[in-house]
């Protein structure tokens, strides 16, 4: 990070910029962080990335799909997503504000 860029985020500023469905907070050569939001009833369009992805949910509940097994999603969980994995959120009964973590190493599909 250079001089004009944060190291420090605080839970209030991540989501007061979470307006919109994903909210880029730091994109760097190595990482990709960000807010992904998906109000409730919503559906989730992710197809899967490039990039290996880690998500702590920050509020919310859903169900989740990762790969061929499904999960229920609730505040406080970190979810893994190996990179080329298909996965998304379903069944969302509560908004989700979900931190989002990209790791920029390369990956063999």
């Amino acid at each position: 990070m250079n001089s004009a860029q944060k190291y420090h985020f605080t839970n209030k500023a991540l989501l007061a910029g979470a307006d919109s469905m994903y909210f880029e907070f730091i994109n760097l050569a190595t990482l990709s962080a960000g807010i992904y939001s998906l109000p409730s009833g919503a559906t989730d369009p992710q197809k899967p990335h490039t990039e290996d992805e880690l998500y702590y949910v920050m509020a919310g509940k859903s169900s989740m799909l990762v790969g061929k097994e499904t999960f229920q999603i609730n505040t406080g969980d970190v979810i893994f997503v190996p990179a080329f994995l298909e996965h998304r959120f379903y069944d969302i009964t509560e908004e989700l504000k979900l931190l989002v973590f990209f790791s920029k190493a390369p990956v063999e599909h």
